[in-house]
Order: structure tokens, then sequence, then C-alpha cells
């Protein structure tokens, strides 16, 4: 703009007022970036306390699994078999029951067993020391015991205590013969006849 000289108007721009409508309209780039990062900050602060929450969930399941279990049952590891040597070996905690014994795997959040053994078709069927791969991570005083549980086959690491508790379980089971014959029993009207 040229300097003004003495007579000469000078045109000013005519800056016309806005009303409010127009004001609420118009935002600058600045507020757009404000209210981008703060729908960002509350979406992450959103996103952040889910995940607490489903990490504290879980923690309280597997710490609940682990207290309730671990004062009822043998401590284990087990794998399917075959497997290549020393690998695929899970740790968990072996429960027996009436005619099932149970593994509750330590790494599992499930509430029910992760596997089962039936007491009637379960057979040990063989017996070996840990060899020197498996010994890096199982403890020196344990022996594997080969199970088979019907079509499937399975290795037991177990000490001598676990072990005795097993055979024992094993071979205290009732003969299928009774097992029949109690299943006769009628509950309203004793026993059956033939």
């Amino acid at each position: 703009m040229a300097p003004a000289t003495p007579g000469k108007l000078v045109e000013k721009p005519c800056i016309e007022p806005m009303d409010d409508h127009r004001r609420q309209g118009m935002t600058t780039s600045d507020d757009s970036d404000d209210t981008d990062e703060g729908t960002w900050l509350v979406l992450w602060t959103i996103l952040i306390i889910v995940a607490v929450c489903v990490v504290a969930f879980g923690a309280i399941l597997a710490g609940g699994r682990f207290l309730t279990l671990r004062s009822r049952g043998i401590p284990v590891v087990v794998r399917s078999v075959p497997n290549p040597e020393g690998r695929h070996w899970r740790h968990g905690v072996l429960v027996y029951g009436g005619l099932q014994a149970k593994v509750y795997k330590l790494r599992s959040l499930r509430p029910e067993s992760d596997l089962s053994f039936s007491r009637q078709s379960t057979e040990i069927t063989g017996r070996r020391p840990i060899s020197s791969l498996e010994a890096s991570f199982l403890e020196d005083d344990l022996h594997v015991l080969s199970l088979t549980d019907g079509p499937a086959d399975w290795e037991v690491a177990l000490d001598d205590a676990g072990d005795t508790a097993l055979v024992a379980w094993l071979e205290s089971a009732p003969s299928t013969r009774k097992e029949q014959s109690v299943n006769r029993i009628d509950r309203r009207h004793g026993l059956e006849r033939p």
C-alpha cells in the first residue's frame, strides 16, 4: 500500500461484523487438530482401560485356578505321543476322581480339565528315566510313565510318590462287571429284577 498523501483519501477495507452463526461454523486448523487429538486420546484411554481389565480378569482366573488346584492334586508334566524328544511337555496338576483322573494345565484358563484319563481304559505301558534333553527343564527326581487311554497315547512325568498314587488308583478300579451291576439299581424300587 502506498503511503497516504495529504488531500487524498485512502480506502480502507470494509470488515463486516460476523454473527455468531458464522463464527461457530468457522474453525481454524488448530481447532480441528485439537479435536482430533482429543478424540484419539479418549480412544487410546478406553483401549488401555479395556486391556488392563482383560489382563486383570485373566490373572484372577489363572490365580484362582492355580490356588484351588495346587492343594487338591499331584504336580505332573504331560504330553501326547508321538512327539519329538523333549518337546510339547505341559506342566499341570493331576486330580484323581472316582472314574477319571483329570489334568489341569497350568497355562490354561479353561474352567474344566484339559485332559482326562478313564480309570477303566487307562493302562501303564512303560517306564523310562528322563532324557538328557528333558533334564534341562524337568526335575531330576522325575521319571516318565507311558500311558494308553483308549486310542490315545500319553507320557506323564511324575516323581516316585506320584507314580505310586497313579498305580494304586488304577489297580483299585472296580471291575467292569461290578460297575454294570451297580448301574442296574433303580433308586425308587431297589434292585432291578431279571
